[in-house]
């Protein structure tokens, strides 16, 4: 067997086990008397609404413009599948898998500082100091290797959106505006400034969404098509990540970007996620950071997807220029798409300031620059196999880091009073 299919399989197997594994502890947890317990820190003065929102936003919102219609008809032109199946496929990637995972990282993470009774702030996952070094250059490779790569398709999707509306945005400026407002929404705060860009695009979010949802020929292919992915993208993960079905190509691509979802950006997402789940009851958890965001991917997924198959388009940028107002519709979707960017970047900037007291988390930006320009500017052959090769390298590394993580701070918990 060619060696790059056998280490794309092993990897995507080793992906698979643990979604496998952290979808039947989310079960548990939230079906029995355990979802009940509430983690151990001061719970933040936010509704429901903004958590949900904060955690939509800063951790992969932002994929419903970029890859919303995009994902799913490169499945139907490349690989030959039907609408559902494309949509099937691109979930897997978006909804339950990651979200869940991120969710039970959280909890693992809050499970092990409550039973120091201290708060999350306080990142001590190791009593050896050594340790817990480690961990925390890891932490740091992850948020800034994570957030750079993330960093850097924003300019080429928001600069496809502006040109639509005839205006011509370099890239460099659109970088330099979206560093120079997280930066000022980082120094403001997770109760302001964060708050306040989550709960904005998140409203527009759904009014946009809407839209969209009432300008389609059919509600019921909509809805039948939600149903259908929201079950299957559930249960269909299993295959997809073992590699069934799918050429050496992409099969490829896609365990790369499940490693570098699950293990490269999944312990800076879990850490922001339990800062601001402190307080709350399990099963609040996993419906908030697990269920819901899961749900509303699904959900904008089939619509905008099966409004492009009506329609005759194959970009979100289509879908948008099918509706009245058009042009309204797009520029508030550039606007949506900058504040969620920065709502993901001004999180990190608060998360790397956290675990590097020594270190003001607005000085990291600058090599989260570095990568996002060197993405934008210099993605060469080579540069494509250097960061396949960092990112193998920090998903390896972090594996057994995240699974001691789970595994002490869920049966922490498990041993905590049921209230």
């Amino acid at each position: 067997m060619n060696t790059i299919l056998l280490i794309t399989k092993s990897i995507g197997a080793l992906s698979s086990y643990f979604y496998i594994t952290t979808l039947i502890v989310a079960i548990i947890l939230i079906c029995t008397k355990y979802g009940n317990i509430k983690v151990y820190g001061k719970r933040l003065p936010i509704n429901t609404f903004t958590y949900c929102a904060m955690a939509f936003t800063m951790g992969q919102g932002v994929s419903l413009f970029f890859w919303g219609v995009e994902e799913p008809f490169y499945h139907i032109k490349h690989d030959n599948m039907g609408l559902l199946e494309s949509l099937t496929t691109t979930l897997t990637e978006w909804s339950w898998a990651p979200w869940i995972c991120y969710s039970i990282v959280a909890l693992g993470l809050l499970g092990i500082v409550s039973k120091t009774h201290k708060s999350i702030e306080n990142l001590y996952i190791f009593k050896s100091p050594l340790l817990n070094i480690f961990f925390i250059t890891v932490l740091l490779i992850c948020t800034i290797f994570g957030i750079g790569s993330s960093f850097a398709y924003a300019p080429t999707r928001i600069s496809q959106f502006s040109s639509r509306l005839g205006m011509d945005i370099p890239a460099m400026l659109i970088i330099i505006l979206i560093a120079g407002v997280a930066i000022f929404s980082y120094i403001s705060g997770i109760l302001k400034g964060i708050k306040w860009f989550s709960q904005g695009t998140t409203i527009i979010n759904v009014i946009i969404f809407t839209t969209v949802l009432l300008s389609c020929t059919s509600l019921f292919e909509v809805l039948r098509n939600f149903l259908s992915v929201t079950v299957l993208s559930l249960i269909d993960s299993i295959p997809v990540f073992l590699g069934f079905n799918y050429s050496l190509e992409s099969l490829q691509t896609w365990v790369w970007a499940n490693l570098s979802d699950y293990f490269t950006w999944n312990l800076p997402v879990a850490l922001f996620l339990a800062r601001i789940s402190m307080g709350r009851s399990i099963r609040e958890i996993i419906l908030g950071l697990a269920i819901i965001p899961s749900i509303w991917h699904c959900l904008w997924f089939s619509t905008f997807s099966t409004v492009a198959s009506q329609i005759g388009e194959e970009t979100t940028i289509g879908v948008l220029s099918s509706l009245y107002n058009w042009k309204f519709f797009v520029l508030i979707s550039i606007f949506t798409m900058f504040f969620m960017v920065i709502t993901s970047l001004d999180s990190m900037l608060s998360n790397l300031n956290m675990i590097s007291d020594k270190v003001k988390g607005y000085w990291y930006i600058i090599p989260i620059l570095g990568i996002a320009i060197l993405n934008r500017y210099a993605f060469s052959d080579d540069v494509v196999w250097f960061q396949r090769q960092l990112v193998i390298i920090i998903g390896f590394i972090s594996m057994p880091l995240i699974g001691y993580i789970c595994i002490k701070g869920i049966l922490n918990l498990l041993k905590s009073e049921v209230k």
